[in-house]
């Protein structure tokens, strides 16, 4: 078992990102893929998922599923993003990155050319973040205080509980992909994170 701190990327959308900044969001839920069919726990208390492929995979752990983060990882934060060194500055900074969560004035002068962010590379991350746990859960078994720190808005003028509002916020970013929805419940890793101040 490797103790070696790993980083990655990580993807979060705008909503999210200001979450992180505003220290709302601790918490991300990632769909398990593929999707676990049984779980488990060996003798030494290691969580062992085992693929839909069939019930002889079962308790074979060259098919568990292996978990993709360690406590103690560090994540850049990939978000959308507006590279500017190539073009004719009109503000002082030369090699000015802007982010998702900036809104370009109305009267620039000439357009900025959105990147998504699957395309960000570490260099223009603003965002670390450190993996303090890692869990599996049903997606359904999410607590209230657990959608509170998935980025509950506080001061929302939509009044509805942390629970409904995370809800629509997993369909909103994953309905639409095959067996990922709300209802669905897909398995899920569930990671609790801690910004790093850089």
């Amino acid at each position: 078992m490797s103790t070696q701190v790993k980083e990655r990327p990580i993807l979060f959308s705008g909503n999210m990102i200001k979450a992180i900044l505003e220290n709302r969001k601790c918490q991300t839920r990632r769909v398990i893929k593929p999707q676990a069919h049984h779980y488990s726990e060996d003798v030494l208390g290691q969580r062992k998922l085992y693929p839909c492929s069939g019930p002889d995979d079962f308790g074979d752990p060259s098919k568990a599923i292996g978990i993709p983060w360690a406590v103690g990882d560090r994540l850049w934060v990939r978000e959308t993003w507006w590279d500017r060194k190539d073009r004719l500055p009109q503000v002082q900074d030369l090699n000015a990155v802007h982010y998702g969560d900036w809104e370009p004035p109305k009267d620039m002068a000439y357009m900025h050319y959105r990147r998504p962010s699957i395309h960000m590379p570490r260099w223009a991350a603003r965002l670390f973040l450190t993996v303090k746990a890692v869990r599996v859960e049903r997606l359904q078994d999410i607590s209230e205080a657990d959608a509170r720190a998935e980025g509950y808005p506080d001061d929302s003028p939509i009044r509805i509980g942390p629970f409904l509002w995370f809800r629509g916020l997993w369909d909103s970013l994953n309905a639409k992909k095959p067996g990922c929805s709300w209802s669905d419940n897909p398995w899920i890793w569930c990671l609790s994170f801690q910004r790093i101040a850089i």
